[in-house]
């Protein structure tokens, strides 16, 4: 089913080549299990973290996520909206790239998705909510 990832201790073990579809796949794992046994998924479920630093235009109660990476490569997962009004979940990511620790442009450009993918995410909530109405 993860045929790329391989859990480890090392961040850089040769053998994890995780791929982002693998990664999305993982996390919706998760929170199914979380909508089934919220009391043996919670540790995972808090383990995504509301930002503590606001990241302007994502209200901080509808964000729970987990980004990190390395020098070369940044990570986001996480899940947009109410976990129990149609959420989002989503994993962004980029490779390649330079120094994280000494050029920030693309975790600039992961937070720049986010808000992105938050935007029209309000808009597809606001016709589902007027198509419900209708309906």
């Amino acid at each position: 089913m993860y045929n790329h990832i391989n859990v480890t201790f090392n961040p850089r073990d040769v053998e994890n080549r995780g791929e982002l579809g693998e990664v999305l796949q993982v996390l919706k794992t998760i929170f199914e299990g979380y909508e089934v046994q919220p009391q043996l998924w919670l540790p995972v479920m808090n383990g995504l973290v509301r930002p503590g630093d606001h990241l302007d235009g994502i209200p901080n109660h509808l964000l729970n996520h987990m980004s990190g990476g390395l020098e070369n490569l940044v990570v986001d997962i996480g899940i947009l909206g109410e976990f129990h009004q149609h959420p989002l979940l989503y994993v962004l990511g980029v490779t390649d790239i330079p120094n994280r620790y000494t050029n920030t442009l693309s975790d600039e450009r992961i937070v720049e998705s986010m808000r992105l993918l938050y935007h029209e995410y309000t808009i597809q909530r606001k016709e589902q909510m007027t198509q419900g109405e209708i309906g």
